[in-house]
């Protein structure tokens, strides 16, 4: 694949946008077929929103209580933060290791893209020490998934960092997803 800009039509991600209900069709467009970092950042936006859907469903039902304890605004909570929520969630036994720690990583990727102006898309993030470091972490959390490269040999858009990336959002959105589900039905 070139560096030059891809057409919607042409990325390997369309087909996953056409699958779903409006929303997710909606979120898949903006999150598969933008910029790296624009797709980075609603990706763990949406895992933010999955993770307080879970842990709403785990807690009893006060919504006046949660309200208080998610917050009305961002960060305004003790679980208004995204790291707030993955480690409550893996201290409670609703997320795996392996889940935390992918979420974990997802999560200071989205930092690193959003708060720094000089990167454009993953395959930059490796240009200082931090950004190799996290490039390593995501790497290992893609292993640690069963999805290493070794299972996709016919596909070369393995080896990139934005591939890898959404694979590793597929398989967290659908653990917590399935977990939401599991807390539902025991209430």
């Amino acid at each position: 694949m070139s560096d030059k800009k891809m057409r919607h039509d042409e990325s390997p991600f369309a087909f996953i946008v056409a699958a779903g209900d409006e929303e997710r069709r909606r979120h898949m467009q903006e999150a598969f077929l933008s910029s790296d970092r624009a797709g980075v950042i609603v990706s763990v936006a949406r895992l933010d929103e999955m993770l307080e859907e879970l842990l709403r469903a785990h807690f009893i039902p006060d919504s006046r209580v949660q309200n208080t304890v998610f917050g009305r605004s961002e960060n305004d909570g003790v679980l208004g933060s995204l790291a707030a929520k993955y480690h409550v969630a893996y201290l409670l036994g609703l997320i795996s290791d392996d889940t935390y720690n992918a979420i974990r990583v997802m999560a200071k990727i989205r930092n690193k893209l959003a708060h720094r102006s000089r990167l454009h898309n993953l395959s930059e993030l490796a240009s200082d020490k931090d950004g190799r470091n996290l490039a390593k972490q995501l790497d290992h959390a893609f292993e640690k998934t069963g999805l290493s490269a070794a299972h996709w040999v016919e596909l070369p858009l393995t080896n990139l960092p934005r591939f890898r990336f959404q694979l590793l959002y597929f398989l967290v959105e659908g653990i917590l997803e399935t977990a939401i589900q599991s807390q539902k039905d025991k209430n």
